[in-house]
């Protein structure tokens, strides 16, 4: 056989291997939210205007020792389900209720499958709010899970 005919072979082979070594980019999975049609909810684009303090007299509640609350101004409102009383506008300022704290959850809650980073003063998030009624007043928002931007 010819000389050179190994050396192709060899060639043509290892080719095909150094291409498939190249590294693939890892997409991290982003959060699951709510679908915002749900009743009673709203999908929001949000920004933490102020971290109010925890006034919570249940002094066994997680907000009773960390903040669950904050002054939060509406970036975006993408959609709200029905039944919802009190409708999310863009541009409003409201107080939103955080069901796991405003801290980051890892530490609170080590048995929880899903963790978030905790969110501070300035910092923008996406978020489903339930709207939970409220006696005598239009309700509150509540935010179970939310991914921050």
């Amino acid at each position: 056989m010819n000389k050179c005919f190994y050396p192709i072979v060899l060639i043509l082979l290892a080719v095909p291997l150094l291409g498939a070594c190249q590294t693939k980019k890892v997409r991290k999975a982003a959060p699951v939210l709510t679908p915002g049609n749900a009743p009673m909810t709203c999908r929001i684009e949000g920004k933490i205007v102020e971290v109010l303090k925890p006034v919570d007299e249940d002094r066994s509640s997680v907000c009773s020792r960390y903040p669950c609350q904050a002054r939060v101004k509406i970036l975006n409102v993408p959609s709200c389900g029905s039944s919802v009383t009190v409708p999310l506008n863009a541009g409003d300022t409201v107080t939103l209720r955080f069901t796991y704290s405003l801290n980051a959850t890892a530490k609170l809650f080590p048995g929880m499958k899903a963790h978030y980073p905790g969110l501070r003063k300035g910092d923008s998030f996406y978020a489903t709010a339930q709207q939970r009624l409220v006696m005598n007043s239009g309700g509150e928002f509540v935010v179970s899970a939310y991914v921050r931007k």
